[in-house]
């Protein structure tokens, strides 16, 4: 079949472009990979929007291998710190590196990222890199520092002015204080969990003032499930469980899966506190849909988790057990899919250190052996990966 062929020019980026803005996501990046490969007598700054807008594209499409494969040939283009593609491909290598289980490799791109960002002044990168930091801490058991990088991300968008990206950051920040907050109460620790709420309430007052001014829909509907989320866990009353079913509604009618993923598993964790188990494993079973959309490791994870537990209390143990084998054939392939991928693209890390000075480098060594040391002592927050 003969492949219509796409010129290499910033004006065939903008059809690109185009086509990411509308989420067109499969159709593109066959026709991005096509543009790239017959892109050499491209201007360098075409090719470089073109790189980045594929790493958005593989991330949208969560091919994280890939995403850590291309993330890694852009950051070894030479003279790659002097563009703001640099800051864009650490902050994205940042987000897959998370996605496939190595915090520590996406807390470097985002330090690297961070830096790159203050050096130049571009606060929207700078916004995303701290954000990116935030849940790196999270991940590698640091509540304070993730707590504090959250709220300057929140700040840098303040300064930005722009309502739509501001809200998203509230998201992204929502996201990361129920995941904390959920994390403080698995570990017995009551009272701060209890005052993380306490500041939370703060957060969503200007979280939900944000969400006025905004105008995409998209930002406004993913901050209203998330903060349905954190209204369940205050008081799981059914006024609040009505607004979660809505927000799983909407997100069914549009096909965002991963969204409605969420929205189920925590439909399900209330059932189970409820001792509602049939509704709950009917939610952990409608996961599954739409099969035509992986699910992402960590739902799948937390699902398998969560479904050995329903099925145990509903007597039904040879199922339960099935469901924990399931759960740790799983966390193999998690630990697999790190150790593989640093296989494959062991300079990764030098060409994340190509773009920090020798400070920086050993700044973020201190901080790696600080982490671990405080996770062999027992003092780091543990999350629940499944």
């Amino acid at each position: 079949m003969h492949q219509q062929q796409y010129p290499a020019s910033a004006a065939s980026v903008d059809a690109l472009q185009a086509l990411y803005d509308q989420g067109s996501f499969t159709e593109l990046l066959p026709r991005l990979q096509q543009w790239l490969a017959g892109s050499a007598t491209a201007d360098r700054a075409a090719r470089l929007r073109a790189g980045v807008l594929q790493l958005r594209c593989l991330a949208k499409l969560e091919q994280w291998e890939a995403l850590a494969r291309e993330g890694n040939a852009m950051l070894l283009q030479p003279d790659l710190a002097s563009h703001e593609a640099a800051m864009d491909t650490l902050i994205l290598l940042s987000y897959g590196e998370l996605q496939l289980g190595d915090a520590e490799m996406s807390l470097s791109a985002a330090f690297a990222a961070l830096q790159l960002s203050l050096q130049r002044r571009s606060y929207a990168h700078s916004a995303q890199a701290l954000d990116r930091l935030a849940m790196s801490y999270l991940w590698l058991g640091d509540a304070a520092l993730a707590e504090r990088y959250l709220l300057e991300a929140i700040g840098y968008c303040h300064q930005l002015g722009d309502a739509d990206t501001s809200l998203l950051r509230y998201s992204n920040g929502l996201v990361l204080l129920i995941t904390l907050y959920d994390a403080l109460r698995a570990a017995a620790r009551h009272d701060e969990a209890q005052a993380l709420a306490q500041r939370m309430q703060r957060f969503v007052v200007q979280g939900s003032k944000i969400e006025h001014q905004a105008r995409r829909h998209y930002e406004r509907r993913i901050w209203a499930a998330n903060l349905a989320r954190w209204q369940c866990r205050r008081e799981d009353s059914g006024a609040h469980r009505q607004l979660l079913l809505a927000q799983l509604a909407e997100a069914e009618a549009r096909g965002w899966g991963n969204i409605r993923r969420t929205l189920r598993l925590d439909l399900a964790r209330f059932d189970c506190a409820a001792a509602r188990w049939d509704e709950a494993l009917l939610h952990l079973q409608q996961m599954n849909e739409p099969q035509q959309v992986p699910m992402r490791l960590l739902h799948a994870l937390s699902q398998q988790r969560l479904l050995a537990e329903v099925l145990d209390a509903m007597g039904q143990a040879e199922q339960a057990e099935q469901a924990r084998q399931r759960l740790q054939s799983l966390q193999q392939q998690e630990q697999a899919a790190v150790e593989q991928a640093r296989r494959a693209l062991p300079e990764l890390p030098h060409a994340i250190a190509r773009l920090q000075s020798q400070a920086d480098q050993e700044h973020i060594n201190a901080e790696m052996q600080r982490l671990r040391q405080a996770k062999a002592r027992g003092e780091a927050l543990t999350l629940n990966r499944g």
